[in-house]
């Protein structure tokens, strides 16, 4: 087990054995963890308290990880969006932004990505 971080990685799936593995393996890699189970609650978390990293699932049931994702970025660059929008962008709106993510089950490539943040403190 590795060393505790001050990093912290909000973990936001609606499937609970993925929060469960992915909880493992950033923990045993030495990362605080939080986790959501909507975009809601994790749009919530992020206001009370900014993660470093979120690991996102990208498809959901209601709103998906896209939405979070997009408004996110939005909020980052200090853009309003308005509510009740005409569905929600699709993944090639964000094609620039969604190609830098990558999700993976292999728990040595993502402990390594997350070992880049670390050392980026």
């Amino acid at each position: 087990m590795a060393r505790p971080s001050e990093r912290r990685v909000l973990v936001v799936d609606d499937e609970e054995d993925v929060i469960t593995f992915l909880t493992m393996v950033l923990e045993d890699a030495g990362f605080q963890t939080e986790s959501a189970h909507s975009v809601d609650e994790a749009l919530e978390k992020v206001k009370v308290s900014p993660p470093d990293c979120i690991s996102l699932d990208m498809v959901m049931p209601g709103k998906s990880g896209i939405v979070l994702f997009h408004e996110l970025v939005a909020a980052a660059a200090g853009v309003e969006l308005p509510e009740g929008g005409e569905g929600e962008p699709s993944p090639t709106d964000l094609r620039g932004e969604l190609e830098r993510l990558a999700r993976t089950a292999d728990p040595d490539a993502l402990a390594e990505a997350l070992r880049l943040l670390k050392s980026r403190s």
